[in-house]
């Protein structure tokens, strides 16, 4: 499930390596071959948030959906001015 870290050839997407994410480090040292081989690659690791879902009893339909709106939130911001984020600052004396 969503607990997995996936070795992905980014042209064609094929899954090329899958483990358990308590075994990250097969997962870099088989990227690294890959890499090493001048297999385009990427590593997938689910997020905390992802893997708080899917322990509760989320579905991978559940987790995509997710995925998508934390996405999108963080391309809304990506041409927004530090401005439109941060609330100004509230001054109040202190008597």
């Amino acid at each position: 499930m969503s607990r997995r870290i996936k070795v992905i050839e980014k042209q064609g997407l094929e899954v090329l390596f899958e483990c358990d994410i308590q075994e990250e480090e097969k997962a870099y040292t088989f990227a690294k071959e890959m890499e090493e081989l001048g297999i385009d690659i990427e590593v997938q690791i689910p997020s905390v948030t992802e893997t708080l879902i899917s322990t509760l009893g989320a579905n991978e339909e559940d987790v995509s959906t997710l995925k998508k709106m934390m996405d999108e939130e963080i391309e809304s911001h990506n041409d927004a001015n530090c401005d439109d984020c941060i609330p100004e600052p509230i001054n109040k004396e202190i008597h």
